[in-house]
């Protein structure tokens, strides 16, 4: 049976203005079952799709620069199944 992403854990440096996002996907088999895209939703862009990023079994990771941001913007998160379901996740840049 098919089930969304289970968890999505966002991290900011303040530093370096990068968004950390992993998200958790646990499946009986990774290998046919896995997240396929992360995509960032805010007030600068309307959608920025992230294909390409770290995936390992039950879970991947991505980073987004956010150097034009001020705080108090805010940007949703999703993770996107390949088979079926989605999990989103909001931050608000401090």
């Amino acid at each position: 049976m098919a089930r969304p992403p289970t968890e999505i854990n966002l991290s900011y440096d303040l530093e370096k203005k990068n968004l950390h996002v992993e998200a958790r996907h646990v499946t009986k088999n990774p290998r046919k079952h896995f997240i396929r895209q992360i995509v960032f939703i805010g007030t600068m862009w309307k959608q920025r799709n992230v294909s390409m990023f770290s995936r390992q079994a039950h879970r991947c990771s991505a980073r987004m620069p956010l150097w034009k941001r001020s705080p108090g913007d805010v940007l949703r998160v999703e993770a996107v199944c390949n088979e079926v379901g989605r999990k989103e996740a909001t931050f608000v840049i401090p």
